[in-house]
């Protein structure tokens, strides 16, 4: 969709982030070679798109950098804190190079 756009900002990348929909079942490429996107993932990313299957060079090429949230020791289904950022993505079958040639 924005794949190989240096206009696209971090801000622009969150404000995208957090209007996406249910309906979405893949982000492949979505972001990828985005060079301008830099700065820290948060542990809820793809909470608003719980049916992505498909995360194929999402991120690819872009400066996300950060912790890549793991589900914590303590974990708890009633307590959002203790996800790790895949778990809002049960559905997921393709992450293949996802996080690639990012600061992750």
């Amino acid at each position: 969709m924005f794949e190989g756009c240096s206009s696209l900002t971090y801000d622009d990348f969150k404000y995208i982030m957090v209007r996406l929909t249910s309906k979405l079942t893949s982000l492949e490429g979505m972001f990828k070679n985005c060079s301008n996107i830099s700065g820290a993932l948060w542990y809820d990313l793809f909470r608003y798109c719980p049916n992505i299957e498909i995360l194929k060079d999402t991120f690819n090429g872009t400066r996300v950098s950060g912790i890549f949230f793991s589900r914590t020791s303590d974990y708890s289904s009633s307590d959002n804190s203790t996800f790790g950022l895949l778990d809002f993505v049960p559905k997921l079958t393709s992450a293949e190079s996802s996080f690639a040639n990012t600061a992750l």
